[in-house]
């Protein structure tokens, strides 16, 4: 699990979709302390529902999110 890069690509994201944490907890339906956790690599396990969501909100396909969170960032291809 790479919870580390999963809370860089999530930073990324949001910056390049110019939305702010608490667009996206609204926009997602998702808490901003939960964001902010995942921001900061904070949590160990999140949920797939929390995932699948987050994936949605910043218009990334879900599986992507997976991967980054078990798998580490990939390569690029």
């Amino acid at each position: 699990m790479s919870a580390i890069e999963l809370a860089n690509y999530l930073k990324e994201r949001l910056q390049e979709l110019n939305i702010t944490t608490t667009a996206a907890a609204e926009q997602s339906g998702i808490s901003r302390q939960t964001w902010h956790k995942l921001l900061r690599a904070e949590i160990a396990e999140a949920k797939l529902s929390t995932l699948i969501q987050v994936a949605e909100t910043l218009e990334s396909h879900p599986l992507s999110m997976l991967r980054i969170y078990f798998q580490g960032k990939p390569s690029a291809e």
